[in-house]
């Protein structure tokens, strides 16, 4: 099983990236009350994550890198695509709001391939990610 210790161990880094992340966005937006509450109780979430990992990493073994390059390639993507949503639902947050037809249309054309994207790329990790990950 060796691929499990490097998804354990990179997600371990961006749980702890993520603690980060939201105790900056709560400390820069303090006067926003959601906000800085919400985010604050996420990040505990997040350090909590980060102590199971570790405990859970010592069960498994370092991975063989080169096995895992594909699910590297798919998360990376599929990041991407998802980054590019939310972009695609301000837009149609705008559109809604200004009612602007030619945005309109482009949100309605645009969006729903975005979504297929993300759809797509998340079934590739789901269905790969058993064999490449546990296989020795």
């Amino acid at each position: 099983m060796n691929g499990i210790a490097a998804v354990l161990d990179a997600l371990r880094e961006g749980e702890r990236h993520l603690t980060a992340e939201l105790l900056a966005l709560a400390r820069r937006h303090r006067q926003e009350h959601e906000i800085h509450h919400v985010a604050t109780d996420l990040a505990h979430w997040s350090a909590g994550h980060d102590r199971l990992l570790e405990e859970a990493l010592d069960r498994f073994t370092p991975a063989d890198q080169a096995r895992l390059s594909l699910l590297e390639d798919l998360r990376a993507l599929h990041l991407a695509v998802a980054g590019n949503l939310v972009y695609w639902h301000m837009l149609t947050q705008a559109a809604a709001a200004t009612r602007d037809a030619r945005l309109t249309e482009l949100v309605e054309h645009g969006r729903p391939h975005a979504e297929r994207q993300l759809r797509w790329t998340e079934t590739m990790i789901k269905n790969l990610s058993a064999q490449l990950l546990t296989v020795s």
